[in-house]
């Protein structure tokens, strides 16, 4: 028989990927129909909370990662019991709108629709994964660039972090973003 816990995490499980698939919006189309999505991966990392949060486009263009709104969060969905070796956690949802400033200035912006998870044994830390959708964009990325994916942010009690972006991108200038 199972338990409660058991199926409150279940029930988590399921909610938690019914949420993240119904909220990343369809992607709009763009002006040009002829622009294919291309694939789109950001890497980045953090040294500090007071150090800027520096990324890789497709491991060409350099930027900024920048928190414009949030996160804004749900109330604890459930929490993971400890279990040898882990203090266990609460969870919940949140959303977030970001933007990517790459060195000419231009920018990327993000609405971002995930769940956090923090362990009980590391106040400070927390890992979000979720899904973005790239709401607008201004320079290299003008023009009504839209596109979805998966978003991976692992924030560290020490205040460093590492994040991780793959999805695919359209319009603007996403499909120019190669190799010299």
């Amino acid at each position: 028989m199972e338990t409660i816990k058991a199926m409150n995490l279940r029930r988590l499980v399921a909610l938690t990927g019914a949420l993240l698939a119904a909220s990343a919006p369809a992607v709009r189309a763009d002006s040009d129909s002829d622009t294919f999505p291309v694939p789109f991966v950001v890497r980045g990392f953090q040294a500090n909370s007071s150090s800027p949060f520096v990324v890789t486009i497709d491991g060409i263009v350099t930027g900024v990662w920048q928190r414009l709104l949030g996160p804004v969060p749900s109330t604890t969905l459930g929490t993971i019991p400890s279990a040898v070796g882990f203090g266990g956690g609460g969870c919940q949802l949140e959303y977030s709108q970001d933007r990517i400033v790459t060195q000419d200035g231009s920018t990327l912006t993000f609405d971002v629709y995930g769940l956090r998870c923090v362990p009980a044994a590391s106040p400070g830390a927390h890992v979000t994964t979720g899904s973005y959708s790239i709401v607008g964009g201004t320079g290299r990325f003008g023009n009504g660039p839209g596109g979805v994916g998966t978003v991976s942010i692992d924030s560290r009690a020490d205040g460093s972090a590492f994040i991780s972006i793959s999805g695919m991108c359209q319009g603007g200038a996403c499909g120019s973003i190669k190799r010299p």
